[in-house]
């Protein structure tokens, strides 16, 4: 995860991982949620898997996002929420 942690904007507040996709996502400082997906052309992936930004979710909320949650049971459903105050829910497309 070293070098996802590279490609994390400086305003990153919380991380959460699919466990159905393999996807991370990230809420941020900068009103954004990040999508991770993990890079499968690395041969070896166990001591040190690396992620590739997939999309970036630019002004999510009107201010900072807070949390990032994943729908254990629906893959791709991304539930947010931020200090304006809202709780959204996104659709990420899986592969």
């Amino acid at each position: 995860m070293a070098r996802a942690l590279r490609k994390l904007s400086q305003t990153d507040i919380q991380a959460s991982w699919c466990h159905m996709t393999g996807m991370i996502a990230t809420a941020g400082g900068d009103d954004a949620i990040r999508i991770f997906q993990e890079d499968e052309t690395i041969l070896d992936r166990r001591n040190q898997p690396s992620f590739l930004l997939v999309d970036t979710k630019h002004q999510a909320h009107t201010e900072d996002v807070n949390c990032v949650a994943w729908n254990p049971k629906d893959p791709g459903l991304l539930a947010s929420c931020g200090d304006d105050g809202s709780i959204k829910l996104w659709r990420v497309q899986t592969s």
